[in-house]
């Protein structure tokens, strides 16, 4: 799904190259912005491809989207998944969201395109997975249901 050996996410890469890594992220994140369009939350993932030829997705396709040009651009980056607060710190399921996050020198940066956040707003993410939906990964995780009176969860 974050189809970055893909040859035509390697042009529009290229074409989003500039002189110094911090400028092609950035470049990367505003061409996200205003080329793909928000289409609301789709249960299927269609993946950065989609997302680049088709210029609509959720926060799935935005995420790996930015992923995808950012790895072929040879820069770090990853897809993560958890929740967005705003101010009641309460999780919801319907603030469930993915975000892509790239290596600033060892320091994992926040691009979220969807909410228009570009390194900023950390206190309001609260990552509970690494996206990895590669057959032969260990931890596979996807969006939960739950039916019942209730759950509980204990953090450490």
């Amino acid at each position: 799904m974050i189809e970055s050996d893909h040859p035509a996410v390697q042009a529009a890469a290229a074409n989003l190259l500039a002189g110094e890594p911090a400028q092609t992220l950035r470049g990367i994140y505003d061409w996200v912005v205003n080329n793909v369009r928000d289409i609301g939350y789709v249960r299927d993932e269609r993946g950065a491809l989609y997302a680049l030829q088709q210029r609509q997705g959720d926060c799935t396709e935005n995420a790996y989207l930015f992923t995808a040009l950012a790895r072929a651009n040879s820069v770090p980056a990853r897809a993560v998944a958890g929740y967005v607060l705003d101010d009641n710190g309460l999780l919801q399921a319907a603030a469930y969201h993915e975000w892509a996050e790239f290596d600033d020198g060892g320091i994992w940066r926040i691009a979220d395109p969807q909410k228009s956040n570009y390194d900023g707003r950390y206190s309001s993410y609260v990552a509970m997975r690494l996206v990895d939906n590669r057959p032969d990964a260990t931890f596979k995780f996807s969006r939960y249901q739950f039916n019942g009176e209730g759950l509980e969860v204990d953090m450490e």
